[in-house]
């Protein structure tokens, strides 16, 4: 069967030309006297309307289909880079813990974070290490950029890793540059190095650590960078904010190692994930 309307909008440019041809012929003869009077003014009309009419009763699909192909070429084109630059990120972030690894003395085990549960005072996250690959509660969790969180339950399948976005996860840091120590938390919104004397050579800016006195976590692991302080009403105390090298939300990747804590591990062996 014929598709009428395929052949119109293929052959609609002859039709116009056709249409202008005749019209023109017409008003040559009818108005020989003054080309440039009412003869050629209505010639001009009456083509215009009829080109507006036919676009009308006859819409140029191939026009829309040829819009509609544009457009979800660029759709796809903005898709396909945004795959490329995740790629690109998470390449960069692999590269970076690969080297890491090389140049550790630990034992380090890789695993991909498959989960997160990222509520405000509790935030864990789901790692693909489990018991067959020799990880047990109390092992401390990194990146290459330091410290993430620690092992609390191990199953058959997964590892879930309390993070420092957990008010159960409370750590005694150190501050590098200068030796003071202090007790690190989660305060639900922010991680808060808490009740150190005023006086004390703590500054904005300076980086903190896993402190060497820590009994549970591996010390001089990297957490983060401190941001602001505030004072008590007394001045005697400051609480100072850390801003962490590791966001639970975005990293993809971790590394544990291997070294156990006894008493961490006594307190999650028989949980289950």
């Amino acid at each position: 069967m014929i598709d009428k309307k395929k052949i119109i909008d293929k052959y609609r440019d002859y039709f116009f030309l056709f249409s202008f041809v005749l019209i023109s012929l017409f008003l040559i003869s009818s108005d020989k006297s003054d080309p440039n009077s009412s003869g050629k003014k209505m010639f001009f009309t009456i083509f215009a309307l009829n080109n507006s009419l036919i676009n009308h009763l006859i819409p140029n699909s191939n026009l829309a289909y040829r819009y509609e192909k544009e457009v979800r070429k660029s759709a796809e084109l903005m898709l396909e880079n945004s795959l490329l630059r995740k790629y690109g990120i998470e390449n960069i972030q692999l590269k970076e813990m690969l080297k890491f690894k090389e140049n550790s003395t630990n034992e380090l085990v890789f695993g991909e974070i498959v989960g997160r549960d990222l509520s405000h005072t509790k935030s864990f996250l789901i790692v693909n290490l489990s018991k067959s690959d020799s990880i047990q509660p109390g092992m401390t969790v990194i990146t290459s950029d330091g410290f993430l969180g620690i092992v609390e339950i191990v199953t058959n399948n997964y590892s879930k890793i309390s993070t420092l976005q957990n008010s159960n996860t409370k750590i005694t840091v150190s501050v590098e540059r200068s030796g003071i120590n202090g007790m690190l938390e989660w305060n639900g919104k922010n991680l808060v190095m808490r009740n150190i004397p005023s006086n004390y050579d703590v500054r904005t800016g300076d980086r903190v650590v896993v402190s060497s006195i820590s009994a549970k976590y591996e010390p001089n692991i990297p957490i983060g960078i401190i941001k602001s302080k505030s004072t008590s009403i007394s001045g005697f105390v400051s609480d100072f904010e850390i801003e962490p090298f590791n966001k639970a939300e975005s990293v993809r990747n971790c590394f544990i190692l291997k070294k156990t804590n006894l008493k961490i591990q006594e307190v999650t062996k028989n949980e289950e994930l």
